[in-house]
């Protein structure tokens, strides 16, 4: 790709850019598409040109005070304390997550051996003014001391599961959230060994059969006999007090008790999995914007994706699915249920691969065009930025 811009702007005119140099701008040029093709969501082609950017379903369980973290972030200070016990600290405010989990180092420096790369987290100490300590394990200390606010950190989930944070995140496209509201009445007062398992009610209600309409889920626990009525279910109403359990939203596939169980009087919640809309400060000052389990809202803060289910009910997210905009710098091979994505960043060094197996060939000439474009006006070169809008037909 850097020989072919080469060619097309003829540097023997324009003047010699070094790779080093072009690194920097093929990075700005793909920032420019990106936001160019994001600021025009109705053009399907755009989007099909821009595929390798996007990231569809990404499903992440380990939400944290029900926040996502969106950006690496900033080490402020790092001590190797004994042997292979180290700790990092960070005043940036960040989402807690779930152990066990791997720390993911890069740019630290002042060490002989510095530890960047992949590391098991021991525990996370909360102290003033809003630091964060993160204790890790890793290689033993051999010399020197660490430079002060050098580095970046994200989260990595022990095994092969999507990162905890979204590290490679832009924008946004569309994000799903989970919530369970809780039922305080009625109660259920028995569960039975049948197929599918019917439940029993102790006042009248208003619980309607699930449908692709009324894509509601019964959440239960508590069950000692009737284990299997233990979790989010589908339902089926029998009459006022009864009801059944599916596993399915189109109610063919019951769920099969394995215990009669009387008198329990267990609580339920209603799950709910809904797309959140955004939520704007100036939306919070009225209590008719409210947001709840039924009707999620989010917002961008601090490095993170805020959610918002009940705030008057604390109702904790369990689950998000994300369409999100992915930054170019962070296109690198990952792994997400079990399959493996390649990835590749564009850089002056890709001479020897192909990259349309990647990325969609019109997308690579449409970069080009912006690559032309900050160069020659970085350069001031008139005649090459018109030469660029010829060729576009601007």
């Amino acid at each position: 790709m850097y020989q072919k811009w080469i060619q097309n702007t003829g540097s023997a005119y324009t003047g010699y850019v070094s790779p080093a140099i072009w690194n920097n701008i093929i990075e700005e040029a793909l920032f420019q598409y990106i936001e160019e093709m994001y600021k025009k969501p109705q053009d399907q082609q755009e989007r099909d040109f821009a595929t390798s950017f996007i990231a569809t379903n990404v499903r992440v369980t380990n939400i944290g005070n029900n926040s996502l973290n969106i950006r690496p972030i900033t080490i402020t200070n790092m001590v190797n304390t004994s042997g292979t016990n180290w700790t990092l600290e960070t005043n940036i405010p960040f989402a807690p997550v779930n152990l066990p989990a791997q720390i993911d180092i890069q740019g630290a420096s002042g060490f002989t051996d510095n530890p960047n790369g992949q590391f098991p987290i021991v525990s996370f100490v909360s102290s003033v003014k809003g630091t964060v300590v993160v204790n890790f394990t890793a290689p033993a200390k051999v010399g020197g001391s660490y430079i002060v606010n050098s580095g970046v950190f994200s989260f990595q989930n022990i095994g092969n599961t999507v990162p905890a944070q979204l590290i490679d995140y832009l924008h946004v496209l569309n994000i799903k959230c989970k919530f369970t509201k809780p039922v305080y009445m009625p109660l259920v007062t028995n569960s039975t060994s049948a197929t599918p398992i019917t439940c029993t009610v102790n006042w009248y209600n208003n619980l309607r059969s699930s449908s692709e309409k009324n894509n509601v889920l019964v959440s239960m626990t508590g069950w000692v006999d009737n284990t299997n009525a233990n979790g989010n279910f589908y339902i089926k109403k029998i009459n006022d007090l009864n009801f059944q359990l599916y596993s399915d939203i189109n109610l063919q596939d019951p769920v099969a008790g394995n215990a009669n169980e009387y008198n329990t009087d267990i609580s339920f919640g209603m799950t709910y999995y809904n797309a959140a809309k955004p939520y704007l400060s100036t939306e919070k000052i009225s209590n008719q914007n409210l947001p709840t389990a039924k009707s999620p809202r989010y917002e961008n803060t601090n490095n993170t994706i805020l959610i918002y289910g009940d705030p008057l009910l604390n109702l904790v997210c369990t689950e998000v699915t994300i369409d999100y905009l992915r930054q170019p710098q962070f296109y690198e091979a990952y792994s997400y249920n079990n399959d493996t994505y390649s990835g590749l960043y564009i850089d002056s060094t890709d001479n020897n691969f192909d990259l349309t197996t990647i990325y969609a060939e019109n997308m690579l000439f449409r970069t080009l065009k912006y690559l032309t474009d900050i160069v020659a006006m970085s350069i001031r070169d008139g005649s090459l930025i018109q030469f660029n809008q010829i060729q576009e037909g601007r």
